[in-house]
């Protein structure tokens, strides 16, 4: 199976490519601004050096957010220009999902979880789970100060790229947080029945910024 995955959603660029099944690329890089620029002759370059193309794929996955606004419109655009283009599926997978279930893969979390990640302003996206994996509740923008005081967030691991802001509220962090070689993995575990369930539409938690707002220290 040949998979091509790319997350921009969490200010960073991360790129995978899984080729007859293997891995064959994998990139991560921590500086994601100009990738509308960038994204689609990068992903045309990747396919040619490893002999493919976009009608080769057997699906197309990415991020849906939240996180950045600009990097999950340009990937959204992307992978739906793309799945229309060559008439090959394309899938998208909110983040908190994504950080979950690939945590799931490698740990076996001994209490309740919470998937908390960077917005770039004073709040964190959060969202929390059983340990088994199942969501609690609906998805929220909190400073790390709201979170601390929320009673059903008392003992909850957190993850994720904005865990460690809960460090100094005596939380449990760990910082793991995915990329995209993850993520193809993870969309080569969906079955072709599961495809609506991950359909490439943004996920947002609340509206975009008009002004240029405070940021949590890093």
């Amino acid at each position: 199976m040949n998979i091509l995955a790319f997350d921009l959603a969490n200010f960073s660029s991360s790129i995978a490519l899984i080729k007859g099944g293997e891995i064959v690329f994998s990139e991560h890089n921590e500086a994601f601004r100009g990738q509308d620029i960038t994204l689609l002759p990068k992903l045309q370059k990747l396919l040619t050096e490893h002999n493919l193309t976009f009608q080769d794929l057997d699906r197309l996955v990415t991020t849906r957010g939240p996180g950045s606004f600009t990097g999950i419109r340009v990937a959204l655009a992307t992978a739906q220009g793309l799945s229309f283009a060559a008439d090959r599926p394309a899938l998208g997978i909110d983040s908190f999902s994504w950080v979950m279930k690939t945590y799931l893969k490698e740990v076996n979390p001994a209490q309740s979880v919470l998937v908390l990640l960077a917005s770039l302003r004073l709040e964190l996206y959060g969202q929390l789970f059983t340990k088994e994996g199942e969501a609690v509740g609906t998805a929220f923008s909190l400073s790390p100060e709201d979170i601390a005081k929320t009673p059903a967030f008392k003992g909850a691991l957190c993850l994720g790229n904005g865990a460690h802001h809960m460090k100094a509220h005596d939380f449990k962090i760990d910082s793991f947080m995915p990329q995209g070689i993850q993520l193809a993995k993870l969309a080569l575990d969906i079955p072709e029945i599961d495809f609506e369930q991950y359909p490439c539409l943004p996920l947002y938690v609340r509206e975009a910024d008009t002004t240029k707002a405070k940021t949590l220290s890093k």
